[in-house]
């Protein structure tokens, strides 16, 4: 093999083994556009990049891709080390990766702007297909960070919402390594690199999800852009940062963050900025129980992200729309909304389809057809593989639900286990307050009542914050302790429990489901035989 190769290069013409070894720079293939404007120089031009790759797919050594993303050029792996040994021989490896990184940051810093709006589809589409570029572009600018510190900064910026659309949270090491290289960048391109992790690191790829890692970042991204006078940067931190207020925070305020921020957008006419405001408002006022408040502004969201031609934006305020009916028990009308958000979602492969489906199935273990909750699980699983999760979290806690109203408990287990491996606790505590409520149901049910407490104490620990409960998981958890109260024969802490958990699901409007329903009867029943008990929980 090599020495075909040795003889199939001796034959080239100079110019042609020029640009046959610059072309090892890329990864995963390169378009002509990309091919002339890193290939292109220093011994070449730009006019005759064409034609020359025209031979080369001509002898072989390059092939035309003819798949989905036509229009491109690739080489197969064995040839491209090859050539890559010649860029080592050329002593051209230096320049060569700058100018790659160079055009896609620049490329990257496009998209980011285009992925705001009616090219968000081409874009996801365009950007998906050079991630290994992009990828190999981020690696050279870590290595190179002391010569080009701001070039890595700029390029992890530009790539954090689509990173984030796509669900790829492992980039959060790529932004992280990037900010430890480049201590000596400036302070402003170092703040957006901050800002975008404050985005991509959203738990369960949701952006209105408050996190603490996320509002770290945005904080010391709005301190950073403040001091620059970045204003219009700094609206989007402050978007970011009012989030927080969805687990409680009001330090600082949330309305005044987002009028700043509104304010801002404003100035600067951007009218996704705006768009983007209005899906946290709408989202504040969900969390606190305004439904017909946030429905409101979820009107005026829809129409701005409709106007602005954005499928992720009107999939994902509708899909939050519907997890507020979902929550609240309107069941009918959630179910439209989510098919709504799905059917948006699909058109651009964003982060809201697998999360729609997931709750498709979990609506349909509410109005009790489990075949079909079981389809709408796997079908999440899916789309997070296709978006590079190793399955959905979402979907895995439905199965243990669908599991345990089959009343197979290994199945139940098992899932519930891999739903609490597959996240943060603390970064998504009402995903894992319901994995260990699941948990302490099946412990009890086996009679292992150490085990039931300590998973139901240990989801009270995860969204106990000191002030109102922000998630409906936390009924549930009082209602699983309550069980186990009443099994010790301690009634009185049992019923006490049982009576904050039904103020908190009226106050909050959190219907139970039939499986919660079905716990807190298994309770009652307790409790008629034990009507005298008293005590506290141990």
């Amino acid at each position: 093999m090599r020495a075909t190769v040795d003889w199939s290069h001796q034959l080239l013409t100079d110019p042609e083994k020029i640009l046959f070894r610059r072309l090892s720079v890329f990864r995963g293939g390169w378009t002509l556009a990309a091919a002339e404007a890193v290939a292109g120089r220093d011994g070449l031009l730009v006019d005759e990049v064409l034609d020359l790759l025209g031979a080369l797919v001509d002898r072989s050594l390059v092939q035309v891709d003819t798949g989905e993303s036509g229009g491109r050029f690739r080489m197969l792996e064995t040839l491209r080390q090859y050539a890559e040994e010649r860029i080592h021989e050329a002593g051209e490896e230096g320049w060569l990766g700058a100018h790659h990184a160079s055009y896609f940051t620049g490329l990257a810093e496009t998209g980011q702007r285009e992925l705001r709006g009616p090219e968000q589809t081409s874009w996801l589409n365009r950007l998906r297909v050079e991630r290994r570029n992009i990828d190999a572009a981020v690696l050279w600018c870590e290595r190179n960070a002391e010569s080009a510190p701001e070039l890595g900064l700029r390029l992890v910026a530009a790539m954090g919402w689509f990173w984030y659309f796509t669900s790829n949270q492992n980039a959060v090491g790529q932004i992280d390594n990037m900010l430890r290289s480049t201590p000596q960048a400036a302070p402003a391109a170092r703040a957006r690199a901050v800002q975008a992790k404050s985005i991509v690191a959203r738990p369960g790829s949701c952006i209105v999800h408050p996190s603490p890692i996320c509002a770290a970042a945005a904080e010391e991204s709005l301190v950073a852009l403040d001091g620059a006078g970045d204003v219009h940067g700094a609206a989007y931190s402050r978007t970011l940062l009012a989030v927080e207020s969805i687990a409680g925070r009001t330090d600082p305020d949330p309305h005044v963050l987002l009028a700043a921020a509104r304010g801002s957008f404003e100035d600067n006419d951007d009218r996704w900025g705006r768009a983007l405001a209005l899906f946290v408002e709408m989202e504040l006022l969900f969390a606190t129980g305004k439904l017909e408040d946030g429905r409101a502004v979820f009107a005026r969201a829809l129409v701005e992200f409709r106007e602005l031609g954005d499928h992720w934006g009107i999939s994902a305020v509708q899909y939050h729309h519907g997890m507020a009916l979902h929550r609240a028990g309107v069941l009918t009308e959630a179910l439209e909304i989510y098919r709504s958000a799905l059917s948006e979602g699909r058109i651009g492969l964003t982060n809201t389809v697998q999360y729609a489906l997931a709750n498709l199935g979990h609506i349909s273990l509410l109005i009790g057809d489990l075949d079909a909750a079981g389809a709408y699980f796997k079908s999440a699983h899916t789309v997070a593989r296709e978006l590079g999760a190793d399955a959905s979290v979402l979907a895995w806690l439905g199965e243990g639900h669908l599991a345990r109203l089959r009343d197979n408990s290994d199945t139940a287990h098992e899932r519930y286990t891999a739903a609490l491996a597959g996240m943060a606790q603390t970064e998504t505590p009402d995903w894992a307050a319901t994995a260990l409520n699941g948990l302490g149901r099946l412990a009890h049910l086996s009679g292992d009542m150490a085990s039931a407490h300590r998973h139901h104490a240990t989801a009270w620990d995860l969204l106990a914050g000191g002030g109102p409960p922000a998630y409906p998981a936390a009924a549930t958890t009082l209602e699983g302790l309550a069980a186990v109260a009443a099994d010790r024969g301690q009634a009185g802490a049992a019923k006490r429990l049982l009576a904050t958990a039904a103020s908190w699901r009226h106050e909050r409007g959190w219907p139970a489901s039939p499986l919660e329903q079905r716990d807190v009867e298994r309770v009652a029943v307790q409790l008629l035989r034990r009507p005298d008990g008293v005590g506290a929980i141990g």
